[in-house]
């Protein structure tokens, strides 16, 4: 028996137990909520990254920017792109 009838057998197996459609179907539902948050973080991060981009640029750095600029940087750097280090 090849391995992919192995696999078709086991969630046969699995699927006719009780609850199993059921836990399945809640498996689902939270995947797509992960993949909905993560999406939604990620366009975040973006939008904070192009407003970072935009005060730098135009020099319209607030007084609490340098928190706010380490904040939105990437792991182990310590300054943004023309800002100087904000610690």
């Amino acid at each position: 028996m090849d391995d992919r009838a192995d696999w078709d057998d086991l969630r046969e197996r699995r699927m006719a137990e009780p609850g199993a459609a059921e836990a399945y179907e809640a498996a689902r539902i939270a995947f797509e909520l992960g993949q909905t948050a993560r999406e939604l973080r990620e366009r975040a991060g973006r939008l904070v990254l192009r407003r970072r981009d935009a005060l730098v640029a135009n020099r319209r750095i607030p007084p609490a920017a340098p928190v706010l600029v380490s904040a939105t940087l990437a792991p182990g750097t310590t300054s943004a792109p023309g800002y100087p280090s904000a610690t």
